[in-house]
């Protein structure tokens, strides 16, 4: 993961020179976003209750996927009765 990226007025090594020299390609690249960053921090909340549908509220939401090792959609969760439920329906259909 890399963060901060593109501070203005900061050298710094680009994303793909960085992923060459540890012979690693960075899963998560967070952004330097100075008002998203500094809102949050003004008001208590996380980047997330701030702007949702900002890049960098993905990159957050794709970092705790890697980590939790979960995908980012969630699963329906189906009961216990629902393959019968579905048998029923297509006898139904058919007759």
């Amino acid at each position: 993961m890399l963060n901060q990226i593109g501070v203005p007025k900061r050298p710094e090594i680009s994303v793909k020179d960085f992923g060459r020299a540890i012979e690693l390609e960075p899963k998560v690249v967070i952004d330097f976003d100075a008002q998203l960053f500094g809102t949050a921090a003004n008001n208590g909340q996380m980047v997330e209750e701030v702007s949702a549908e900002s890049k960098t509220a993905e990159a957050f939401r794709s970092l705790a996927n890697l980590l939790t090792d979960r995908s980012g959609e969630k699963s329906e969760r189906q009961s216990i009765l629902a393959p019968i439920l579905a048998r029923l329906r297509l006898t139904k259909t058919r007759a």
